[in-house]
């Protein structure tokens, strides 16, 4: 009944809720710390299970339009996301555990500004000076990992892009970059701007590391969150190599 009701409350609210507590125990908080050269604050989200010294951080952004919003809920529980299905940021109590955090934050599809990102990974850096940042995001996201590939290449750990644009995978050559660039993708995506041939053609003309998907169901809109282009039912398998490749970091 508990989680009908948190259902229920989440189609009603303008905003879909993030909840405290997930089921490993990840906690959902909202971090304002991070400011613009001008004081502004570019808030993000924080997913954690307590752990004080991460090994990795994985920066999360929403496909689509790009648009998270993250804003404290009224009772101080929990944060507020403006889309909580997307692929990307539904995955982040999967990433979080010991050795992992999640930050989440608009893609820079939403808000066009590498300032706001970098001042995000600054404060992360300035919170865990020891671990290694990593980006992701899925779908049309993927232009904001191209974008920030080559703003901030060297200075972060890797870019991850799940299930890209064709165009995207088509255009980016990651043999020259410092940082390490991996692609997951489901082959049987059904999305016709994010076919599985872009993909493979990145990994056959580039070298870029690919990640293979199978199985799942799809549920919904081919190109939306409950489909194969949104990993739908194989979201954990994704997960788990997806941090495998992070953790065999050369």
């Amino acid at each position: 009944m508990k989680k009908l009701i948190i259902s229920v409350l989440a189609v009603l609210s303008p905003f879909l809720c993030a909840y405290a507590q997930t089921d490993n125990g990840a906690k959902d908080y909202l971090i304002e710390t991070a400011k613009y050269k001008n004081g502004d604050v570019a808030p993000y989200a924080l997913t954690t299970t307590g752990v004080a010294n991460p090994k990795y951080v994985v920066i999360l952004m929403p496909g689509g339009n790009g648009i998270l919003s993250p804003k404290a809920s009224s009772d101080g529980q929990g944060v507020f996301f403006f889309t909580n299905d997307n692929f990307a940021i539904r995955i982040r109590n999967l990433i979080a555990d010991n050795e992992f955090v999640t930050a989440e934050t608009d893609s820079t599809v939403s808000i066009s500004s590498i300032e706001r990102v970098e001042s995000i990974v600054a404060d992360l850096q300035n919170r865990y000076p020891k671990a290694k940042i990593y980006f992701l995001s899925t779908s049309k996201g993927s232009i904001s990992i191209q974008e920030l590939s080559k703003a901030m290449d060297g200075k972060v750990a890797g870019f991850i892009n799940t299930s890209s644009l064709s165009r995207v995978n088509r255009e980016l050559d990651t043999r020259g970059l410092k940082s390490r660039y991996l692609l997951a993708h489901h082959k049987f995506d059904g999305c016709k701007t994010t076919g599985y041939d872009g993909a493979q053609f990145n990994h056959e003309t580039y070298g870029t590391e690919l990640i293979t998907m199978n199985g799942g169901t799809t549920a919904g809109n081919e190109c939306g969150p409950m489909s194969h282009h949104g990993f739908l039912g194989v979201e954990s398998e994704t997960v788990a190599k997806i941090k495998a490749w992070i953790k065999g970091e050369k």
